[in-house]
């Protein structure tokens, strides 16, 4: 019996030890899924939500932005979003970048920037209510006091809202004929004042309407053209709008672009006829329109 015991003892002392069970780690949590996502400062920025907001044939905004959006673009909040207006080039089909507008957040104010060198973009054809749209270019940007790098490359998948198709109930002067490399504007919006101390005169045409309060509207295109004291000859042009990018001024020289001008009491009678070169675009002016006076 003694015998026995001392083996069983022996057995127990031999057997392995058996260690506690640890409970195993807590799983790492998932990286999170973005629809998309942008470079700032070489760092990538997801995105939930991305919009293309077609405003008629010219003019369009992408936005991208890290909480989820829809038509109507939803609450800013304290994501990142950044905003690009998409215009058609003059005379060209293709789509260009010529501004920005970045906010990271609610303790940064949003800047606005507008680029020289307007980046391409490719849209489709038509809006849909999911689509695609590409586009590439790396810029610098002032925020908050600092200078942050900006990319956006490659394909987003975006929802459309808006239209393509031309919009505004505004019908354009039906005797006036502004065309550039061939491509017609409708001109809705036009304006004229003279100089009390040069005499003169100033005619401004626009494709968005004009008056005299305020003529401050955002235009697709603005031309504001500057006529000889008599009014028989435009010596000067500046041009500027969303398709056109950074304003523009140009000197014309006598007989380019012909004008007459009658007065109406509260309006001009004013007769344009010529071509000229603005800011390397081939502009052409055909017609007559009755022009609003400014005091």
């Amino acid at each position: 019996m003694h015998r026995l015991f001392a083996s069983l003892l022996l057995l127990a002392a031999c057997a392995p030890t058996r260690r506690p069970t640890l409970p195993a780690p807590p799983p790492e949590p998932d990286e999170p899924e973005y629809l998309t996502t942008v470079s700032i400062d070489a760092e990538p920025v997801g995105m939930n939500g991305v919009v293309l907001d077609a405003r008629g044939q010219n003019v369009a905004r992408l936005v991208f932005s890290g909480a989820p959006v829809a038509c109507g673009y939803g609450p800013r909040g304290e994501e990142p979003r950044l905003e690009l207006t998409l215009v058609r080039g003059l005379g060209d089909s293709g789509w260009r970048i010529p501004r920005i507008h970045l906010g990271l957040g609610a303790e940064d104010a949003d800047t606005v920037l507008a680029l020289a060198d307007a980046p391409k973009a490719e849209l489709p054809s038509a809006i849909a209510e999911a689509m695609t749209v590409r586009t590439h270019f790396n810029v610098p940007v002032e925020v908050g006091g600092r200078t942050v790098r900006v990319e956006v490359g490659g394909a987003h998948p975006a929802v459309g809202c808006g239209s393509f198709e031309p919009v505004g109930a505004v019908e354009p002067l039906p005797d006036l004929i502004v065309t550039v490399g061939g491509e017609a504007l409708p001109i809705v919006g036009a304006v004229y004042q003279r100089d009390g101390t040069s005499r003169q005169h100033h005619v401004s045409l626009s494709t968005s309407p004009l008056s005299c309060e305020d003529e401050s509207t955002e235009a697709e295109v603005t031309v504001a053209l500057t006529l000889d004291r008599i009014g028989r000859s435009v010596e000067a042009a500046v041009i500027s709008g969303l398709r056109v990018g950074e304003a523009e001024a140009v000197s014309l020289s006598k007989g380019q672009l012909n004008s007459k001008l009658r007065g109406l009491g509260r309006a001009v009678h004013l007769e344009l006829d010529g071509a000229a070169d603005m800011g390397g675009h081939a502009f052409a002016f055909e017609g007559q329109a009755d022009v609003a006076i400014c005091r």
